[in-house]
């Protein structure tokens, strides 16, 4: 575990494979991105979030 003021990873990609027979690809996008607006996970990986860890 070294310490370092470099970024441990360049990004993140995803490559979604995806077919629905009520969306065309426009309403499948706008699915993805109100997934990525809302996920939890995407946030914290896209904002600078505070982490408090401790042991008990």
């Amino acid at each position: 575990m070294d310490v370092a003021d470099e970024p441990i990873m360049n990004g993140i990609e995803f490559d979604i494979d995806a077919q629905a027979d009520n969306a065309d690809r426009k309403k499948l996008e706008q699915m993805l991105n109100m997934a990525l607006e809302r996920c939890p996970a995407m946030y914290s990986m896209s904002h600078n979030i505070p982490v408090n860890a401790k042991i008990k």
